[in-house]
Formats: structure tokens, sequence, C-alpha cells
């Protein structure tokens, strides 16, 4: 007696690849939203970047924060599109000081993140 391959169901293949479809357009129809913490993390690292510049070139750094952009030195950088920022003034000076204690509050939607610069080290941290 010969036995019969039941024909009902899918294949192992015919699943894995309605699967792989699904994904595809699963990561097709999310919308890209910047990521604020990255963000703020790029900026920090940037300010540290106008630290170091400050003590090697032996001159003030300028740091302006306004709502949609920051300035680092004359270099501008605009934010992502949904972030908005205090606005803030500081400068490094040629031993690598800060001009002056401040939070700045950036903004997207319901989150919000701060950086904070200490006087002394001018080093900030991201909260």
């Amino acid at each position: 007696m010969e036995m019969r391959k039941p024909s009902n169901g899918f294949t192992m293949i015919q699943t894995l690849f309605v699967l792989m479809i699904i994904c595809i357009l699963a990561i097709q129809v999310r919308p890209y939203r910047p990521n604020i913490r990255l963000f703020m993390k790029q900026i920090l690292d940037q300010s540290i970047v106008m630290q170091e510049k400050a003590m090697v070139e032996k001159r003030d750094v300028m740091v302006v924060w306004s709502s949609h952009s920051v300035s680092l030195d004359g270099h501008t950088i605009s934010y992502p599109s949904g972030i908005t920022c205090d606005a803030a003034t500081y400068h490094y000076n040629a031993k690598g000081n800060i001009s002056s204690a401040l939070t700045i509050t950036c903004h997207q939607g319901k989150k919000s993140n701060r950086l904070i610069f200490q006087l002394g080290s001018g080093r900030g941290r991201l909260e």
C-alpha cells in the first residue's frame, strides 16, 4: 500500500517567503524619526572637540545654541526635524574652561533630554 503525503498546509519555504515579504514591508512603512539622545550625544562630542580646539589654538571658541541649530566656532549644525533646544551661549577659553555652568534641554515630542555643563572641567553629561 502506497503512503500519501497530506496536501494541506504550507511548506516551510512558502512560510519563510511570506514572512520575508512581511518583514520587508514593515521596514519600509516605519517612518524615520531621529533619535534625540543620539543627536545630543553627537553634539556633546563636538562640544568636547571645541574645548580641545580652544586649548590647542590658545583662543576662545564660541558655542551658540539657537532653537533650530547649534553653531560651533562658526560651523553650524541644524537639528533634525522635530527636535528643538533651548537657546544658550557659552565659550571655552584658552585653558579649556567653560564660561558658565548651564543646562540645555532639547525636546522631541514628549521626550526631552538635558545636557549639563559644569564649571571647572567644562565637560558635559547627558541626562
